[in-house]
């Protein structure tokens, strides 16, 4: 469990020592010797010491398994291998095949690694980065030349290797661009184990001490604006604190993916990874071009192919070099295989030959690149939708929906970090979406907490009557004034979510089958009603500690691992609609109990309607400054802010594009474009 979970569980114990001691309070006030059972309330307060220490005890054992290196590296190895492998068949277009690119080695002016080999592939990569000394590799090439997809090979071929040992470090990818070279590496790793993959933090730190964490660093390129940073730029940054990464007595091991340019400016300002060796992707050769089209397409498809075929084998064509990466080479054959209701195919490859070879230079590699970019959305939406079916979406709206997101983006690479957070040039978070809307969602915010606010002094004022003004005006205040406060300084909301498993923990059985228990026994003790007030204080004991139990189990911080990012969104609401439904039961449950039992108190049934309604309440609030639910909360208010221009289901539009079209992947808890030129070409064109 990580430092939250403990955290809250503290606070809860302690929560439950104040209620208690209020209870035993009330009872031995107004009692004298007399009216207590002494052999009762000793008996009681010695079971009570018991459950303290035993609950005690379990907290400790629970911290060492915290801490258990090898067990975590195991839950953690399966969820890299879950993500990765999910993430590789989006790259590749939801297909098996990779084209095994060539990769050679490119020395940098010094400080290369030892024992590496001039060439490889993308198919043996995993056995050429385990020869390095130390085991330091950048990976550079063009755009769209597979940088990433070669890091997502070498992470599932480090992972599934006949040669990987039990003790060889887990490889996980990061997003370079979410990275504040201000904070250590070893920080930032721990940061992203706990939020990606739901450890905690003393697990996080246990891994990274003990060396069973191999960063792989994807898009340092992503850092800057600037086509040819430098020295002072944040990718410079990024590398100075990756060279001063140590392990023991030498440098830790690191994966690095960068476009060319962008590593080849930053050595010539005499800045780059110590110690590694640097490897440069091939383009694709036009037998490879060919392959991928037959495994696509079909070997039957080489006579509508041909024209692009022989255009890539002319030197200096221009399809040739547009075409010279594995993504350029996807879209070029989502586009030309688009086909109609019928069948018919409703474009012909030898119209890209065509505007290749035009005369005059204003047709080259970017503008190809462009053109297939503008029809890969309504080519992929085609491609997805079955004959004669509607899309659910619209090409054009699709379009104009991604171009926001990508815009949004885009201008998160000059915003200055938010609460200590850069903001990510890549990653679309749900709940994290707010600066989108700037902060319109966190005003929506403290309006909701005003409302809730005014409904709950309406109802104290309703309930104690003629004095409810004053009271309720001084209520107004607190309840409204702290909870905004509160609220707007919470600027990125912690998820939630259910785990019913939770329940049977050592922690939540020792807590609330043994502590709450022995606190009703020693209560009951102290009442002065004999057996009649241990059976009472037992039984309410066993329902306060059940409900308690419960209650933990309905609001784990976090997320579960390996989720999509609708389903952590979902999880974090169910979680604060469970946690509601929960408090305004148990405490109208409690205060019909209660009041039963005591002579002369309201009805039970009518205690129960107006004290569970009035908790619902006050839950709702805890929601609305920071409680359960309260990034699924902030999520819905950034979508009500962005109504007009994004989907009102904004979550399952994303969840549509990734799952159906293939326009948006998954990396970890973020949705990402497909591929980063996709992004930029929808900022440069945000309508169709």
């Amino acid at each position: 469990m990580g430092e939250d979970r403990r955290a809250g569980r503290m606070w809860a114990c302690g929560l439950l020592f104040m209620v208690a001691g209020v209870f035993a309070w009330m009872g031995l006030k107004d009692a004298g010797w007399g009216d207590v059972d002494p052999a009762s309330l000793m008996v009681s307060t010695l079971s009570l010491m018991a459950s303290i220490w035993s609950g005690w005890q379990t907290v400790r054992a629970k911290q060492i398994t915290d801490t258990d290196v090898d067990l975590w590296a195991r839950k953690l190895e399966a969820a890299v291998v879950t993500a990765e492998t999910a993430q590789r068949g989006q790259l590749l277009g939801r297909q098996d095949r990779t084209i095994d690119v060539a990769f050679v080695l490119t020395p940098v002016p010094g400080h290369n690694a030892d024992e590496a080999a001039s060439e490889a592939t993308m198919a043996n990569v995993a056995g050429y980065f385990r020869k390095l000394r130390p085991q330091r590799l950048v990976i550079t090439g063009d755009a769209g030349s597979g940088k990433t997809v070669l890091a997502i090979e070498l992470i599932l071929g480090l992972l599934t290797d006949a040669d990987r040992r039990p003790d060889d470090p887990i490889p996980v990818r990061l997003s370079a661009a979410a990275w504040d070279a201000q904070t250590s590496v070893e920080d930032w790793l721990a940061a992203h184990l706990v939020r990606n993959f739901n450890l905690s933090k003393a697990t996080a730190r246990a891994l990274l001490r003990a060396d069973r964490v191999l960063p792989v660093i994807d898009g340092l390129d992503e850092m800057d604006t600037e086509p040819e940073p430098g020295y002072g730029s944040r990718a410079g940054e990024a590398l100075r604190a990756l060279n001063a990464y140590q392990r023991g007595r030498g440098k830790a091991r690191l994966v690095l993916t960068c476009r060319s340019t962008v590593y080849d400016a930053l050595i010539a300002d005499d800045t780059w990874a110590h110690d590694a060796a640097r490897v440069t992707l091939s383009g694709v050769t036009a037998d490879q071009t060919w392959t991928f089209i037959e495994a696509v397409a079909g070997a039957h498809q080489r006579t509508r192919w041909q024209p692009v075929l022989d255009a890539l084998t002319q030197p200096g064509h221009p399809l040739a070099e547009a075409l010279a990466t594995p993504w350029r080479l996807t879209l070029a054959v989502t586009v030309y295989q688009q086909r109609s209701d019928t069948g018919a195919y409703l474009r012909d490859p030898a119209e890209l030959a065509r505007l290749a070879g035009q005369a005059g230079t204003t047709t080259g590699p970017d503008q190809i690149r462009d053109h297939l970019l503008s029809l890969f959305i309504p080519a992929t939406i085609v491609a997805t939708t079955s004959p004669g079916a509607q899309s659910r979406y619209r090409p054009g709206h699709v379009h104009n929906w991604l171009a926001i997101l990508a815009r949004y983006l885009d201008t998160n690479m000059t915003r200055p970090p938010l609460d200590g957070r850069t903001l990510s040039s890549t990653d679309l978070v749900l709940h994290e979406l707010w600066p989108l809307a700037r902060n319109r969602s966190r005003v929506l915010g403290l309006g909701v907490i005003a409302l809730i606010t005014a409904v709950m002094v309406l109802t104290l004022g309703l309930a104690i009557g003629h004095d409810g003004i004053t009271i309720g005006a001084v209520a107004a205040i607190g309840l409204g004034g702290g909870g905004s406060l509160i609220a707007w300084m919470e600027v990125w909301p912690r998820l939630t979510h259910i785990d019913l498993a939770q329940m049977k923990s050592p922690t939540a059985i020792v807590a609330g089958y043994v502590v709450c228990p022995m606190f009703g026994l020693w209560g009951g003790a102290t009442n002065g009603n004999g057996v009649a007030g241990l059976v009472t204080g037992l039984t309410a004991g066993l329902l306060i500690g059940l409900l308690l139990s419960l209650a933990g189990s309905l609001m784990i911080p976090g997320h579960k691992p390996v989720p999509t990012p609708r389903d952590i969104v979902r999880g974090d609401l169910a979680s604060g609609s469970a946690f509601l439904l929960l408090l305004g039961l148990s405490v109208g449950l409690v205060a019909g109990i209660v009041s039963e039992l005591r002579p002369g108190g309201l009805d039970g049934i009518e205690a129960a309607a107006t004290a569970g309604p009035t908790a619902l309440i006050f839950g709702l609030y805890l929601v609305a400054i920071g409680g359960p639910g309260n990034a699924g909360l902030r999520y819905l208010l950034l979508v009500l802010c962005m109504t007009r221009r994004l989907p009102w289901k904004l979550a399952r539009f994303l969840h549509w594009c990734y799952t159906d079209t293939g326009l948006i992947r998954i990396a970890g808890i973020a949705y990402q474009f497909r591929h980063r030129e996709l992004q930029d070409y929808l900022t440069r064109h945000p309508h169709p």
